[in-house]
């Protein structure tokens, strides 16, 4: 639509394997520093899993993961 806003999506993966802190591994900052803001969050995708344990010794474990889409507008 021309003239209005302007909007972007933006997708992000979290997961708590290997990650104690649930780490996100894409930043909004840049986006949120520019003047967009967040419309919409979705999180999809989203389930749980038994990890083997690696080449380790440690026993496996449950991880979680997911994706959050993220819409964005501007303007």
């Amino acid at each position: 639509m021309p003239g209005g806003p302007m909007q972007k999506l933006v997708t992000i993966f979290l997961s708590d394997d290997d990650d104690d802190d649930m780490e996100v591994q894409t930043h909004l900052d840049e986006y949120l520093d520019d003047g967009w803001t967040v419309k919409s969050l979705t999180p999809f995708g989203t389930g749980s899993a038994y990890g083997s344990g690696g080449e380790s010794e440690e026993e496996g474990h449950c991880y979680v993961a997911g994706w959050l889409a993220i819409l964005l507008e501007k303007g």
